[in-house]
C-alpha cells in the first residue's frame, strides 16, 4: 500500500513539473505575441489558408489548413497565429518531460530536461513564429519517442504512431525525410533490424503512404515546383553558407543545454546499459551528416536535440550520485537556466528594437557575429528575423494612402503589385482599405496572379522601377518605408499611370511564361 501511494505521488509530482514548465513557456510566448509585426513568411502563411491545395511552391499543405483554422478561430489573427505557435512549443515541452519518464527518469531528470527545452534559445525563437518549423520540431520529437518505445519495448505496435507522425511531419516540412533516412538507417544496422519484419511495420508504413500520396500527386500534377523552389533557394540562400555556420549554429542555439545532449551522446557510446539507444544515437549522426554536407541551415536540424535533452537529463540524474556529483548537477543547471534567461531576448522579443539592439551589441563581442549575419552574409546591428518582423504596418500604410490618392476612375481600373510575398502579404493583411487583387510573382502568389491585366494605374512596390518605367508614361515615387529597423527600409512605392500599347502583351507573356516555369 505504501508503495502505491509513493508511486501516485511519483506521478502526479512529475506531471506537476511538466505543468510548470509548458505554463513558463506558453506565457512567455503570450506575453510578447503583439510587441513586433508579423514575420515575413507567418505573412505568405496567411495568405496560404485563403487558398487551400494539397501543395504550395515552397511547403507542404499543412501549414496553410492550420492557418485557415486560424483564421476562423480568431478574430486577432495576429495573437492567433502567435497562441497556436505558444501551444505547439508548449506541446514540445510535454512530449519531452514525456520521453524523460519514458526512459526512466524521475523528478529531477523531468525538471531538468523541461527546463532546457522551455529557456532554450533555439525553441522560444522557433515557438514564437507560426512557421513550420516549430510544427517540424514538435513531430520530429513526436516521432523520436514512440521510436524510443518502439526500442525500448520491441512493441511493434509502436510502429503506427511513429510513421504517422512522420506522414504529417512530411505534410508539414520535407526535409523530415532527413529523419526517415537517417532513424531507419540506423535501425537496418543495428540487432533491432527484425522490427522491420513485422506486419505493423508494413501497414503503418501504407497508412503513411496513403496520408502523403494526395501532396505527392500535387507536386506531379504542377511539374514538382519544390525542385525549383529548392534550386531557388540554393542559389540565393544556402550557397552563402558554410558548413562551419551549420556546426557553429548547432552549438550557439542550443548553448545553455549542450552539457545535457553531450553527456547524452557521451552514455549511448560508453554505458552498456544505454546501448539499446544506439539506433538513436546513430539516425542522429547520419541525420546531421545528411543536413550538414547537403548544405542545410543550422535550424534545419533542431528537432533532433529535444530527445537528446531528455536522454542527458535522464544520464545524469541516474549517475551524477556522489556527493560531488550532485553539488556539480545543480551549479550546471543553475547556469544553464541563468544563460538561458540572459539569453532569452535572442529567441522572444522582449525589447522595443532600439533596446534590443543595445543589448545585441552587448553580447555580440561575448557570442561573436554568427547571428547578426544575414543570408548576404553581411552583418548587421539586428537579427534578421527581428527585422522581417518590422515594418510591415507601416507599408500597408503607404500602400492606403497611395490608393486612397488616386481618384474614382484609376480605383476602378487600378491594380497593386509586390515584388515578394512579405509585402503582399502585408499588404491584404494590414491595408484594409484596398479592394484591390494583389500582384506578385513570389512564392505561390504567382500561381494566383490573374493571366492578364487591363488595367490604367498601378500601385508598384519595389526597389528598382528600371523596368516598370518602360510601360507606363508616368512613374511617380508616393512614399517610402522609413522605419531604419526594418529589412524592408527604404521601399518605395510607386504610381505607375497611362500604360502604353505593349503592357497587355508584356503582362500576360510574363505571367504565363512564369508560371510555366514554375507549376
Amino acid at each position: 500500500m505504501v508503495y502505491k501511494n509513493r508511486s501516485f505521488f511519483y506521478i502526479k509530482q512529475t506531471s506537476l513539473i511538466i505543468a510548470f514548465w509548458v505554463a513558463v513557456s506558453f506565457v512567455i510566448h503570450i506575453w510578447v505575441a503583439k510587441n513586433y509585426d508579423l514575420h515575413r513568411d507567418e505573412l505568405l502563411f496567411v495568405a496560404l489558408g485563403k487558398h487551400l491545395e494539397w501543395g504550395f511552391a515552397s511547403v507542404p499543405p499543412f501549414i496553410g489548413f492550420i492557418s485557415y483554422l486560424t483564421q476562423l478561430l480568431f478574430s486577432d489573427l495576429q495573437f492567433g497565429l502567435k497562441f497556436i505557435a505558444a501551444i505547439v512549443g508548449a506541446g514540445l515541452v510535454v512530449v519531452v518531460g514525456k520521453t524523460t519518464i519514458e526512459l526512466g527518469g524521475k523528478n529531477e531528470a523531468t525538471f531538468l530536461s523541461c527546463a532546457a527545452v522551455s529557456l532554450s534559445p533555439a525553441y522560444m525563437a522557433t515557438a514564437s513564429l507560426f512557421q513550420p518549423v516549430i510544427f517540424d520540431i514538435f513531430l520530429w520529437t513526436l516521432s523520436a519517442y514512440y521510436f524510443i518505445k518502439l526500442l525500448k519495448t520491441e512493441n511493434t505496435n509502436f510502429w503506427y504512431p511513429f510513421i504517422i507522425a512522420l506522414a504529417i511531419g512530411f505534410l508539414n516540412k520535407y526535409n523530415i525525410v532527413f529523419e526517415v533516412a537517417g532513424f531507419l538507417s540506423a535501425l537496418i544496422i543495428s540487432s533491432k533490424r527484425s522490427l522491420f519484419l513485422k506486419k505493423q511495420f508494413w501497414f503503418a508504413s501504407i497508412i503513411g503512404l496513403l496520408m502523403v500520396f494526395p501532396n505527392l500527386f500535387w507536386q506531379f500534377q504542377n511539374h514538382f515546383p519544390v525542385v525549383d523552389h529548392m534550386n531557388e533557394l540554393q542559389r540565393t540562400q544556402l550557397s552563402h553558407l558554410h558548413i562551419s555556420d551549420f556546426f557553429v549554429g548547432q552549438i550557439l542555439d542550443n548553448a545553455p543545454a549542450a552539457w545535457l545532449w553531450g553527456f547524452a551522446i557521451f552514455a549511448m557510446i560508453l554505458k552498456k546499459e544505454e546501448k539499446w539507444l544506439r539506433p538513436l544515437l546513430v539516425g542522429f549522426i547520419i541525420t546531421i551528416a545528411l543536413f550538414a554536407f547537403g548544405g542545410a541551415k543550422h535550424y534545419y536540424s533542431f528537432g533532433l536535440y529535444p530527445p537528446l535533452l531528455s536522454i542527458g537529463s535522464f544520464v545524469v540524474e541516474k549517475y551524477w550520485v556522489s556527493i560531488r556529483m550532485k553539488i556539480l548537477k545543480v551549479v550546471f543547471a543553475l547556469l544553464m537556466i541563468l544563460i538561458s534567461i540572459f539569453a532569452m531576448p535572442i529567441g522572444v522579443p522582449l525589447f522595443s528594437h532600439q533596446n534590443m539592439v543595445s543589448y545585441f551589441q552587448k553580447i555580440k563581442p561575448i557570442i561573436g557575429e554568427s547571428l547578426f549575419t544575414w543570408e548576404d552574409r553581411k552583418v548587421y546591428s539586428l537579427t534578421q528575423d527581428y527585422a522581417d518582423e518590422t515594418g510591415w504596418k507601416e507599408l500597408a500604410n503607404i500602400a492606403e494612402r497611395a490608393y486612397s490618392s488616386l481618384s474614382m476612375d484609376e480605383k476602378n481600373h487600378a491594380a497593386i503589385y509586390c515584388e515578394n510575398y512579405g509585402q503582399a502579404g502585408a499588404i491584404e493583411l494590414y491595408a484594409k482599405k484596398i479592394p484591390l487583387v494583389v500582384v506578385s510573382f513570389s512564392d505561390n502568389y504567382l500561381k494566383w496572379a490573374p493571366d492578364s491585366l487591363n488595367i490604367s494605374t498601378l500601385i508598384y512596390v519595389n526597389n528598382d522601377p528600371t523596368k516598370i518605367r518602360t510601360h507606363f508614361e508616368s512613374v511617380t515615387e508616393f512614399g517610402i518605408l522609413t522605419d531604419s529597423f526594418a529589412r524592408e527600409k527604404n521601399l518605395p512605392v510607386f504610381i505607375c499611370r497611362k500604360p502604353n500599347a505593349e503592357w497587355q502583351n508584356f503582362y500576360s507573356n510574363k505571367t504565363a511564361q512564369l508560371k510555366k516555369a514554375r507549376f
